[in-house]
């Protein structure tokens, strides 16, 4: 199959699937993304809070701007697990800055649920 018909399998999705994806954000965010404890991610966690203004605390905000677009998505891999994409999104922080922040994004082949895997943070 290729990249364009790929794009085209991803963009459809059900309610269900959307919920899935928009759980998997939420979850990447409190766990990994902005966990100051955590032994990789805290170093991303420190720059969030660093370049954006995002903790934690304040999570909610980050997450509502960070949703999937197949549009924007740029396919970069495709291993046993599924379809590996990138997507650049503006994110505009609790401190009013807006920075292009790079998401990596898996499109699972077992149930089809595109899910946040990390995100790729840019120079301030």
């Amino acid at each position: 199959m290729g990249v364009s018909n790929q794009l085209n399998k991803i963009k459809g999705g059900s309610d269900a699937l959307q919920t899935l994806s928009r759980q998997s954000v939420d979850d990447k965010l409190t766990r990994y993304l902005l966990n100051a404890d955590h032994p990789v991610g805290g170093s991303k966690a420190k720059w969030f809070k660093e370049a954006l203004g995002y903790t934690q605390s304040n999570m909610d905000d980050l997450a509502k701007q960070i949703v999937f677009d197949p549009t924007k998505a740029v396919q970069t891999g495709v291993t046993e697990y599924g379809t590996k994409l990138n997507q650049s999104i503006s994110i505009t922080g609790a401190n009013g800055k807006v920075i292009d922040v790079t998401f990596a994004w898996m499109k699972s082949a077992e149930d089809d649920v595109v899910r946040l895997v990390t995100s790729i943070p840019t120079k301030k």
